[in-house]
């Protein structure tokens, strides 16, 4: 059984470990939580399925994040087989014409039951990436501004695929996009 196999499902679909649940225990899967999302970092556990990661630590993100000279990530690492889920799988990332079409800002708002917070995600964008990179690393740092947390990847990169449309490209095919 595979780590995803692994992961509690809401209906069909696996509920990877930073999802935020509500005040009802249903995941919102279009928002973060927080507080996974640290325990991640401080444990070095896969964002996705919530396990160790050891030497498979991975970074989904564009080009300007893994290849900008100042580029950085804002979701925390994978292992390669979560992460080729999420790209294959999550509608965001496998599909280039998905759109949040009809996302309320009350949709993409989430109080929390026991605090008077209200989280909002300021990743949810319309504007699409041509691809996805995915590069794997040997570790990273995190630079906190404010509320908002960077992940810095140690280069050289040890790996780096390119992501469309749920499918891996070559080269080649990113050189044409």
């Amino acid at each position: 059984m595979n780590r995803i196999e692994k992961l509690e499902k809401y209906g069909r679909f696996p509920i990877p470990y930073i999802v935020l649940r509500d005040r009802n225990n249903i995941p919102q899967f279009k928002v973060n939580d927080e507080k996974k999302v640290e325990e991640c970092i401080q444990k070095d556990l896969c964002s996705i399925c919530g396990r160790k990661m050891n030497e498979d630590k991975w970074l989904i993100g564009g080009k300007l994040s893994a290849f900008h000279e100042r580029g950085c990530y804002i979701d925390v690492p994978v292992h390669k087989e979560c992460g080729i889920y999420a790209l294959k799988n999550c509608p965001y990332m496998a599909y280039t014409q998905y759109t949040a079409k009809g996302v309320s800002d009350s949709e993409k708002a989430v109080l929390l039951e026991n605090e008077n917070l209200v989280l909002i995600n300021p990743t949810l964008d319309n504007n699409r990436l041509p691809y996805f990179v995915f590069i794997k690393i040997e570790s990273y740092s995190v630079v906190r501004k404010f509320t908002d947390r960077y992940i810095y990847p140690k280069r050289p990169y040890l790996k780096i695929e390119y992501w469309k449309d749920g499918n891996r490209l070559s080269e080649k095919e990113v050189n044409k996009i």
